[in-house]
């Protein structure tokens, strides 16, 4: 449309809002809008001035807005004609599309929609002024016209062929639908859904290709382009080959008329190497972030252990130099046994961090792990004191080789998930149990918390998703629960490369368990 030239539009409302705000939305798109609020005003500016489209509300005050329509059709009047209404009755629209109204909105609808429409409908008007001026020096130059008519016919099969050969060769699936089933598809769309041409074609939709968990998404978007509501964007969805192949692929599509009839284009390409990209490039940051979190804790607990040693074996050599001057003193034994226990304590914790910073691969006894990290836990108190805790470990596990981080993070994590989850529970019960199967070592984690809601079920292992507070108030509430939302999406990332699997079984108010399914060791 010329920048310089402002077509008018006519606005027929009964709603001064609606009238300002139509004319507000129209004027950024560089229209000249005229408004009345009856079908009569209407009428008599009709009478007086051209316009290039008009947007006409379904209930006026003196008139209906179909017998309004009516009556400036049988006066010859053939602008074009966009009704707006708040009502989507059917029985309205049967009625607009037999007066052959340009387009149907309905309230609320968006300012870029609006602003489409209209543009459209001017470029209709426009179209038909031209082709009424064409037809009239037809008959003027119908020898001459005939001639060029003939070379553009010419022209357009010429172009019609080479459009043809560059769908057919294009990178991106493009197909038609129409009646639901597909009406013509290129030969990329075949190979993305696994079928020759001929097949696809015969009595299939798109829709026998879409996974079920994407199928009501893709009905939505599809509908809504039937009915005119064109959707922002694109859909993306994972379709399945026949031979099970798994593609994710994004689909752009618009409505149109094919062969005289309405039908949906579009494209579709395959995004399943981007998908994969993204999730490996997003798998790196999360094991980025657990190594370098990793190895500063194992620098801390290295460095807590070497100067708890020095005092400790100070205290333990004095109380040995006194239990020799006074050998009845009962005191000494106390002070040697728990200087013996603090001794073990901060093994087990340099002993950890030394574990957990070493990135070698490692036989790993997952029960002595599990011990071990159990042990560490005994420093939350609320798990010390306030969780009743039951331990079944298999009499054997056969030692897996594996990163010493990535077993003993994974567990600390889905332990530590469970000890959040009972929290707040009357009854606070944790069990932990491994067992050794003909072909996997299972590790179960049971909770009496409140279980896992529904909705939040699939998004449990996703990064950055937590029911958690993010920040508490550690003076307070230094054991309260909260998190970040990595903890079981590294679990489950860490523990993928080995094999293992990890699931769980929930029930609202009873509890919740995982099971940890790692491969056995030949």
């Amino acid at each position: 449309m010329s920048k310089n030239i402002k077509e008018n539009i006519l606005v027929v409302d009964d709603d001064a809002a609606i009238r300002d705000m139509l004319r507000s939305f129209l004027n950024l798109s560089n229209f000249e809008v005229t408004t009345c609020e009856t079908a009569e005003e209407a009428d008599k500016i009709l009478q007086k001035e051209k316009f290039s489209a008009l947007l006409v509300d379904v209930f006026l005050p003196d008139m209906d807005g179909i017998q309004f329509i009516t009556k400036i059709h049988e006066q010859g009047i053939k602008t074009p004609v966009i009704i707006i209404t708040g009502s989507s009755e059917l029985d309205t629209a049967r009625k607009a599309i037999r007066l052959e109204v340009y387009d149907y909105l309905i309230k609320p609808f968006k300012q870029k929609q609006l602003q489409q429409v209209v543009h459209n409908a001017v470029m209709k008007n426009r179209l038909t002024e031209e082709q009424e001026d064409l037809e009239g020096q037809r008959l003027l130059y119908q020898t001459e016209l005939e001639k060029m008519i003939q070379k553009k016919i010419s022209e357009l099969q010429e172009s019609e062929s080479k459009y043809r050969s560059l769908l057919e060769q294009t990178l991106v699936g493009i197909f038609i639908l129409q009646n639901g089933s597909f009406g013509y598809i290129n030969q990329k769309m075949c190979k993305l859904f696994g079928y020759k041409a001929a097949a696809m074609l015969k009595n299939k939709r798109i829709q026998d290709f879409v996974c079920p968990e994407y199928m009501d998404e893709v009905n939505l978007h599809l509908k809504a382009i039937r009915q005119g509501t064109v959707p922002d964007g694109s859909v993306v969805f994972k379709v399945i080959t026949p031979d099970g192949t798994e593609r994710m692929v994004e689909m752009w599509a618009d409505a149109v008329t094919f062969q005289g009839a309405p039908a949906i284009e579009g494209m579709v390409v395959d995004i399943s190497e981007r998908e994969q990209s993204k999730l490996r490039e997003r798998q790196l940051e999360l094991q980025l972030l657990n190594e370098h979190k990793l190895s500063a804790i194992g620098r801390l607990t290295a460095g807590i252990s070497h100067n708890l040693n020095t005092p400790i074996s100070i205290i333990q050599g004095n109380a040995e130099l006194l239990k020799l001057s006074h050998p009845d003193l009962r005191e000494t034994d106390i002070i040697l046994r728990q200087t013996a226990r603090m001794s073990e304590i901060i093994q087990t914790i340099a002993k950890k961090g030394h574990d957990t910073q070493n990135s070698k691969i490692v036989e790993i006894d997952l029960n002595q792990l599990l011990q071990e990290e159990l042990a560490f836990l005994n420093a939350n108190l609320f798990f010390k004191h306030h969780v009743k805790k039951e331990f079944t470990f298999a009499d054997y596990l056969p030692p897996v080789q594996g990163i010493y981080s990535d077993f003993s993070q994974s567990l600390l994590h889905i332990i530590q998930n469970a000890i959040d989850a009972v929290y707040d529970s009357p009854i606070r019960e944790i069990a932990i149990s491994t067992e050794l199967t003909d072909d996997s070592i299972i590790i179960r984690v049971k909770d009496s918390g409140p279980g896992i809601k529904e909705e939040d079920q699939k998004k449990l292992f996703s990064p950055f998703f937590t029911t958690k507070p993010l920040q508490v108030d550690l003076k307070e509430n230094p054991d309260a629960p909260r998190g970040t939302g990595l903890g079981l999406s590294l679990a489950k990332t860490s523990l993928a490369s080995y094999g293992a699997e990890i699931n769980f079984e929930t029930e609202v108010n009873k509890g919740t368990t995982f099971t940890i399914t790692i491969p056995r060791p030949e």
